[in-house]
């Protein structure tokens, strides 16, 4: 049994704590308050501004950039599709994998967990090729397969470790009382495994979200491009605003935040779970 911090040491892992995450909230503040400076307090550096130096220029202007909105709504159906379709595919994979042995199961397994390691672009040019085989270049739908195939490893996995804790002999009582397999999964595994789903589906959302590797060589025209397409545009552009490129940046954390808050309690419980189950 771990006893009672002496009050110093509390202060102190506190402290630790406190420098661990300024170390990265520090330049997410930083971005925040220079998308609200004008262009050339951002220049000067100036660290606290005057109040002639705020603004909400920054964010109009992006707003009325021709295409922006498109490219947020963008962002929103592919990251959406990304995620429904990660989370049926590693739900039912997940389902199998933990509740039925098969052989070559170990090896599978294996496979999946191998995959994480490599990086994005040594599949690019293969799936590329693919889906222009297939006629699915410069459609959503190519983009979120593509996105798909680099957060499924991760989720299935998790989800399988989540399935893990599920007792068997829930699965047989309900598969007595008549339940077939699709069934005892819909019914009986799945909202027990919510808070692994809860994971998975945040995991899948912001590797979506933040995505520019597939979607700057799948997407071909604006109607399919996405908000970090945007956000290189501006920031490799002769005449660079940082204001903008500020802007743009907080743009695109604001929606994983908002997720993150709505799905907080879920996500703690699942990464525990997953953690220390099966």
């Amino acid at each position: 049994m771990i006893g009672r911090l002496s009050v110093p040491r509390m202060v102190g892992a506190y402290a630790l704590l406190l420098l661990y995450y300024a170390f990265f909230l520090i330049p997410i503040l930083w971005i925040v308050l220079a998308s609200f400076k004008t262009n050339s307090a951002i220049i000067l550096g100036n660290i606290i501004p005057s109040l002639s130096d705020l603004t909400l220029n920054s964010y109009v202007d992006v707003w009325q950039t021709p295409g922006v909105p498109t490219f947020l709504a963008n962002s929103v159906i592919v990251a959406l599709g990304v995620t429904a379709i990660s989370l049926v595919v590693s739900s039912l994979a997940a389902y199998g994998l933990s509740k039925y042995r098969t052989r070559g199961r170990r090896g599978l397994l294996m496979l999946i967990l191998t995959s994480q390691t490599f990086p994005g672009v040594l599949i690019l040019v293969p799936f590329y090729t693919f889906v222009l085989q297939v006629n699915l270049n410069n459609t959503f739908l190519g983009i979120m397969l593509a996105q798909t195939s680099g957060v499924l490893p991760f989720c299935m996995w998790t989800l399988k470790s989540y399935m893990d804790a599920v007792p068997d002999a829930l699965v047989e009582a309900a598969q007595i009382d008549g339940c077939g397999r699709l069934a005892t999964y819909l019914r009986i595994v799945l909202p027990i495994s919510l808070p692994g789903l809860a994971v998975a589906a945040f995991y899948a959302f912001a590797g979506s979200w933040g995505d520019y590797l597939f979607v700057s060589v799948i997407s071909g025209s604006d109607n399919t491009a996405t908000l970090p397409v945007f956000l290189y545009r501006i920031s490799n552009s002769q005449q660079m605003t940082w204001g903008a490129i500020a802007a743009t940046s907080v743009l695109a954390i604001v929606p994983v935040m908002i997720v993150f808050a709505f799905v907080q309690r879920w996500l703690i419980e699942g990464l525990l779970a997953g953690s220390v189950k099966g």
